[in-house]
């Protein structure tokens, strides 16, 4: 029982130092896996020696960071709307006998578009006509009297009051013949309001009335534009308003055509929208084919310069979200990572990572050998 008693505790330090063994051992492999994640395992390289990249060729191509001066606009949106354009209308009342029109149709100035009923304006012709010649001959009548009654009156078989009544009639009879005249006048301008004609050259935009329908002076028949004179109506801020001038040149370009538009101010409506406090600006171009009304179109409108640093978009290398570019100091390339902002053409604009005069490296460029030619 004395020698049971004895071996206990002997028992129980071994185990503790099984315990202590098993955790060393472990805490010993942790530290010599975190040092071989770190790298240092890893042989040591000779601080001495230094490491440059390799030396450019002499031939690679190179580009310059230039401090450019960048024109700064306020773009102004706006819409295309016809210099020139018209309501085709009615001048009379009458019914439509003939419609030659619809949405669409290119016609030119003094196209018959429309006609209206003319049997009735024809019978007004014909009636003012004869009214016309009855006054001409009533007028013959009294002046073959007036001659009668002034002969007579030499001899003394009329007296004066009679020959005066004869010349009253003879003037009447004047009266009534120009009267009659009018009337014949204002029938042919009636009959020819019963044609309706394109007053200029243009595009039908809509047609508002159909074959037969009666129409009062002043009813619309159709919307005509010219597609040849057209303008960008936009937007302007009231604080702009002193940087732009009648005659000016602006720039603008317009949604689905790639390339830029000189304009010309037309007209500068002085006015300003009390709400959105802005007004209105006219500006004309020289559109091409295929540019319509209601086209959103923006304008550039000139506020200074400013310098910005720019380079050619083609040294960027772009990796992930980092902008990089090779720049070349003393003989050596280096990569410096870069924030850019906008782009103009084919060169882009350097916030941070470059100065004035840097130099960046450019891609070479790909030249075309003949078949079997050696680069």
């Amino acid at each position: 029982m004395q020698a049971i008693s004895q071996s206990t505790p002997l028992k129980r330090w071994l185990a503790i130092g099984a315990k202590l063994g098993i955790a060393l051992l472990l805490v010993a492999v942790i530290a010599i896996l975190m040092l071989w994640l770190i790298g240092a395992l890893a042989p040591k390289i000779n601080s001495a020696v230094p490491i440059t990249p390799p030396s450019p060729q002499l031939n690679m191509p190179t580009a310059t960071a230039t401090l450019t001066p960048i024109p700064q606009t306020q773009e102004a949106v706006g819409v295309v709307s016809p210099i020139q354009q018209t309501v085709l209308a009615p001048q009379i009342m009458g019914r439509i006998v003939l419609l030659h029109l619809h949405a669409g149709m290119t016609v030119h100035r003094g196209q018959v578009l429309a006609t209206l009923d003319r049997a009735e304006l024809t019978a007004r012709l014909a009636q003012a006509k004869a009214n016309r010649d009855l006054a001409a001959a009533q007028l013959t009548q009294a002046l073959d009297t007036q001659r009668r009654y002034t002969a007579l009156l030499k001899t003394g078989d009329v007296t004066r009051q009679k020959l005066d009544l004869i010349n009253t009639a003879v003037h009447a009879a004047r009266a009534q013949l120009a009267a009659a005249a009018a009337s014949v006048n204002t029938a042919q301008v009636a009959l020819g309001y019963s044609v309706i004609a394109s007053p200029i050259n243009g595009i039908v935009v809509d047609r508002l009335v159909h074959r037969g329908d009666i129409v009062a002076p002043g009813t619309p028949l159709a919307h005509l534009y010219n597609p040849a004179r057209m303008q960008l109506v936009a937007v302007v801020r009231e604080a702009l308003a002193r940087r732009l001038s009648v005659g000016q040149k602006l720039p603008l370009t317009l949604d689905g055509f790639p390339q830029s538009f000189v304009g010309t101010v037309r007209r500068v409506v002085p006015r300003v929208h009390a709400a959105s406090r802005t007004f209105t600006v006219k500006v004309a171009a020289d559109f091409p084919p295929g540019v319509y009304r209601g086209m959103y179109g923006r304008l550039q409108i000139p506020l200074g310069s400013q310098t910005a640093l720019l380079i050619a978009a083609s040294a960027v290398q772009h990796v992930g979200q980092l902008n990089l570019v090779h720049v070349l100091t003393h003989h050596r390339l280096a990569l410096v990572a870069l924030q850019l902002g906008r782009r103009f053409g084919t060169q882009v604009e350097v916030l941070s990572g470059l100065q004035p005069g840097d130099r960046v490296e450019l891609p070479p460029t790909v030249t075309n050998h003949p078949k079997g030619a050696k680069p």
